[in-house]
């Protein structure tokens, strides 16, 4: 299937997803909260992380890495990267929660298809991280608090619920502005704002994460690839991933008597934030850098 038609059906896919769990949010009765999160944790590292451990494609086309020795270096950098970001958290986590939360907005600000303007994709990018604490303001608080002392936490869902509402309605003008440039986008944006806006927030990330930026991302590096089979493209993340799941076992121990979804909590989003770090040093790269012109119908590259 041609890269442009996978993106226009894994939009529609997307959009028909999220009225579906907007829909069930409003029916169904929540589930209990570890079996929720264990859920979540589980569809995070099976369905989002992937596209992360697909980073070894892109960086033998942005070097020249031949030889063992090349990839160790490449590998020693990555993990440097990764480990930095983790020191941040333990040192400075107040830092670590504002700096994730603008570059996760950031990196996310690149899923829509090339064409879209920026001004678009800062509300979109912003509309993950700031609508969510819309109407789940505490329980947004809740999560940032097994992140970073509760002080913070509580003024971090603060400051983002009042800014809620401005940004709701700067993210509905800029559609409504660009509904006639393209359609599925509009269409797309709405339905993301609407998942993030009234399911839980760790649901909404959830299925955003996994089945809007991941798949898009998948697709994309796809058709980066020279239009490698998927089959191809699954082999390429199974050592990163396996290499991922090992260390989160062997670090799992050390949370102790850490409550189960503080602890989960913190694995999943330090780690999270952790790979983002380099895989942004390689896709932001691409992204912006104009290199790679067969890109450009998929919105990787922005002109």
């Amino acid at each position: 299937m041609k890269a442009s038609r996978a993106l226009r059906l894994q939009g529609m896919v997307f959009s028909g997803l999220a009225g579906l769990f907007v829909i069930a949010s409003f029916v169904l009765p929540r589930v209990d909260s570890r079996i929720e999160i264990s859920v979540i944790a589980t569809l995070i590292f099976l369905l989002g992380v992937p596209h992360g451990a697909l980073d070894t494609i892109f960086a033998r086309r942005l070097y020249p890495i031949r030889s063992m020795r090349e990839w160790l270096i490449f590998s020693f950098a990555y993990v440097a990267l990764a480990m930095a970001v983790v020191a941040l958290w333990w040192l400075l986590p107040n830092v670590f929660l504002t700096a994730f939360l603008l570059v996760s907005a950031f990196h996310f600000s690149g899923d829509p298809v090339t064409g879209t303007p920026s001004l678009l994709r800062f509300w979109y990018g912003g509309a993950i991280i700031v609508l969510p604490t819309l109407i789940h303001e505490n329980e947004v608080a809740v999560l940032f608090g097994y992140l970073v002392p509760g002080d913070f936490a509580m003024q971090s869902a603060t400051v983002l619920h009042w800014m809620a509402v401005p940004w709701l309605i700067g993210l509905s003008i800029a559609v409504i502005w660009n509904l006639r440039r393209n359609l599925l986008t509009g269409v797309e944006v709405i339905a993301v704002a609407l998942l993030v806006s009234v399911t839980t927030p760790l649901m909404g990330f959830t299925l955003f994460f996994c089945a809007m930026h991941s798949v898009r991302h998948t697709i994309r590096t796809q058709k980066f690839a020279g239009e490698r089979s998927y089959l191809w493209i699954l082999t390429q993340a199974i050592l990163p991933m396996v290499f991922s799941a090992l260390i989160a076992v062997a670090i799992w121990p050390t949370f102790g008597d850490t409550l189960f979804d503080a602890a989960v909590v913190q694995l999943l989003f330090v780690a999270l934030a952790a790979l983002t770090v380099p895989h942004m040093w390689l896709i932001e790269r691409i992204r912006f850098s104009g290199e790679f012109r067969d890109l450009a119908p998929l919105g990787i590259v922005q002109k």
